[in-house]
């Protein structure tokens, strides 16, 4: 089994997301209320990858659809994990586990051989530790092991 671990950090609203790292990564699209000094998240929208979180992130042909689904008073928050090695499989294996409404693939298979993903830090609504596996068909398939719950 495939291990990939990933230390989430953010949280970066919409209005300083240009200080989200340039660097190749994993990250998630929440929908909550930044107040200046406290964050509140209410749901994850989306997850995605890239080479490059920054740029990706600073023109995603996706904004509009994740700015639709806020509520009054709510902004977009993001979080970044680094990774390079294994950056796609992660992906795939965080859409298939936790179904964010915005995500269109990677929900209903997961192609990959069987991964296990632990996630630390700015991770909301991620199950800290689980794991998928090839050719499942649903997020019920997929065994989670949660520490310390």
């Amino acid at each position: 089994m495939s291990q990939i671990s990933l230390t989430f950090h953010g949280y970066w609203s919409d209005r300083n997301r240009g200080s989200i790292p340039a660097q190749s990564g994993v990250y998630c699209v929440y929908r909550g209320i930044d107040n200046g000094q406290t964050v509140t998240l209410n749901q994850l929208l989306y997850v995605g990858e890239s080479e490059n979180a920054n740029a990706r992130l600073a023109s995603h042909e996706r904004e509009q659809d994740w700015k639709r689904q806020l509520n009054f008073g709510e902004t977009l928050i993001f979080a970044f994990a680094p990774i390079t090695v294994g950056r796609e499989r992660a992906e795939a294996a965080i859409i298939f586990r936790h179904r964010p409404p915005l995500n269109t693939s990677c929900k209903d298979a997961f192609s990959y051989d069987s991964t296990e993903i632990t996630s630390v830090g700015q991770n909301a609504f991620l199950d800290p530790r689980f794991a998928v596996h090839r050719n499942a068909v649903s997020s019920f398939s997929a065994s989670s092991y949660l520490t310390g719950r």
